[in-house]
């Protein structure tokens, strides 16, 4: 179980990142860019990255976008369930791991989007992503 500290410094966070325009494609579109550095060979296990290349164009593409914008909104609907709910949020986060893996996305994929989401976070939030903050958001990871 996170601690008060901890639980806040997120849900603090998090809410910086939703008061930006268009947060969810803005978040979802510059963590899959870093997911992609992180893990290139994840790509193929998604459907809309197929027969493609880790160009530009590929980061632009509706279907990259709409998956994007998706993961986000599941991670605010998470970020939504800390503190008294954290066990639901855990239960929700298993399943949706579950899901994947029946789509072929193994869990040594989990620890480069854990990364991937932090330093995100820490590149969008620049000087409000303080050192608390991080080890807040590695703790929900």
């Amino acid at each position: 179980t996170m601690s008060y500290a901890s639980t806040m410094n997120v849900i603090e966070s998090w809410e910086h990142i939703r008061k930006m325009k268009d947060y969810e494609q803005v978040m979802g579109v510059h963590l899959f860019r870093k997911f992609f550095e992180l893990a290139p060979e994840a790509l193929p296990v998604f459907a809309f990255g197929q027969d493609t290349s880790l160009k530009e164009e590929f980061y632009q593409s509706p279907k990259l976008i709409q998956h994007a914008k998706l993961y986000i909104s599941a991670l605010d609907k998470a970020v939504g369930f800390l503190g008294p709910n954290f066990e639901v949020m855990q239960e929700i986060l298993m399943h949706l791991g579950e899901k994947h893996q029946r789509f072929g996305v193994g869990a040594d994929l989990y620890k480069p989007m854990g990364v991937a989401v932090i330093e995100t976070l820490e590149e969008l939030l620049g000087d409000k992503f303080k050192p608390a903050i991080k080890a807040s958001w590695t703790e929900c990871f």
